[in-house]
């Protein structure tokens, strides 16, 4: 996997979205019409903002569902387009960047997520939670 090109020179991502930075991820690859490395940022105010990773500038800015769920992580599948947020609702959901849409919501952890990410490329996504449980979702 290609790994994501970043600034070299700090770049200032405070003055992007006005409510307060939860989690970050980057990656590379992720094809048109999304900039070529995207830095998806989780806010607290249940948005995902996307930034062009080799200028800092937005791209968008994403709901991760119609009730607005705290992001607490977030995972970009290098390639695809795809996003993982896992949110304060005890709710992973998937993401599709490219038609900024919600693709599913999954559900079955009883406290706190704490962890999310992809593994086998997009097939498969795992959550970490706060009641001492990981889960393997196929996706």
């Amino acid at each position: 996997a290609e790994s994501p090109v970043l600034p070299r020179v700090r770049q200032v991502f405070k003055k992007v979205h006005d409510a307060e930075f939860t989690c970050i991820s980057a990656a590379g690859a992720q094809g048109v019409p999304l900039p070529r490395t995207v830095v998806a940022i989780g806010t607290a105010d249940g948005s995902v903002k996307l930034l062009d990773g080799a200028t800092a500038r937005p791209h968008a800015q994403l709901s991760v569902s119609r009730e607005r769920p705290r992001p607490v992580a977030v995972d970009l599948s290098p390639g695809s387009g795809l996003l993982l947020a896992a949110c304060a609702d005890l709710a992973l959901h998937l993401l599709d960047l490219r038609a900024q849409k919600l693709l599913h919501t999954l559900r079955g952890h009883q406290d706190a997520l704490t962890a999310c990410g992809f593994v086998k490329g997009n097939v498969h996504g795992f959550t970490a939670s706060a009641d001492r449980r990981g889960e393997l979702w196929g996706l």
